[in-house]
């Protein structure tokens, strides 16, 4: 963690820097542990299984899937791209926000795909395969800067022999990346993000089932059952509603 938050401190370009351990212990709390945890949620659902996972997914993707797999091909563009260009403190700055997208969306929003109980067995090894893919490829292209916890994970992952033996990572271009869903998945979570700030306003529990969610300023998802479904799960809804209105907003009908 003191290696991770000195490459993304001013220090790296020639700035003094005056050294904070509360600053360095928060790298490894908002950055390390959440990162080690989701690989912790993974491998032991997997184990517990005695899942073999294929290396690739031999089926389509779900959206929230391909989501995921599209914020990794980002993050790794813009990560190789920084640091060929030696710019380290913007590299760094990549990190958190993708393990908080893999830790508070990806694997939030897939708990109940994965484990004994689920029982849709193609999309399990679905979302188990996208996360064996996940972290193979992100511990690669961060193991420049966080070497040591990189190396602990990946042999655990793959019993290779070193992760710094595999080549890194690579994006091709630009074109891999799917913005259209980056911005959809971006305003569904904004909209959940509305509903839960209404439910704690009216100071309705989340496991308090609701009749609908009226939302309006977010008709471009109307016709995307998959993103429905997401908010309908996150909110607790049985149905959600798009009314007319330019501004981003969410109504949610209190009658049970």
């Amino acid at each position: 963690s003191l290696r991770l938050y000195l490459m993304g401190s001013p220090i790296v370009v020639g700035q003094d820097i005056a050294i904070s351990e509360n600053d360095w212990q928060e790298q490894l709390r908002s950055i390390l542990m959440i990162l080690f945890n989701s690989y912790k949620f993974f491998t032991n659902y997997a184990s517990l299984e005695k899942i073999e996972l294929p290396e690739e997914p031999d089926q389509a993707p779900t959206l929230l899937d391909q989501w995921i797999l599209t914020r990794l091909d980002e993050t790794v563009l813009y990560m190789n791209k920084n640091l060929e260009e030696y710019n380290l403190q913007k590299a760094v700055s990549l990190i958190k926000p993708f393990v908080n997208d893999l830790s508070t969306w990806y694997i939030r929003r897939s708990r109940d795909r994965v484990g004994p109980s689920a029982t849709n067995q193609e999309d399990k090894m679905l979302c188990y395969t996208t996360l064996n893919v996940v972290f193979e490829v992100f511990l690669r292209a961060i193991a420049p800067i966080t070497p040591f916890v990189c190396e602990y994970l990946y042999r655990h992952q793959t019993s290779k022999e070193s992760i710094h033996l595999q080549d890194y990572p690579s994006v091709i271009n630009e074109s891999v990346i799917n913005r259209d869903l980056l911005s959809q998945m971006e305003l569904v979570r904004k909209v959940c993000e509305l509903g839960h700030a209404q439910r704690k306003s009216l100071n309705l529990a989340v496991k308090q089932a609701l009749n609908s969610a009226s939302v309006s300023g977010a008709n471009s998802l109307s016709d995307k059952k998959e993103l429905i479904e997401l908010i309908k799960d996150e909110l607790n809804v049985e149905k959600v509603l798009f009314i007319k209105g330019d501004d981003l907003a969410v109504v949610l009908d209190q009658i049970l």
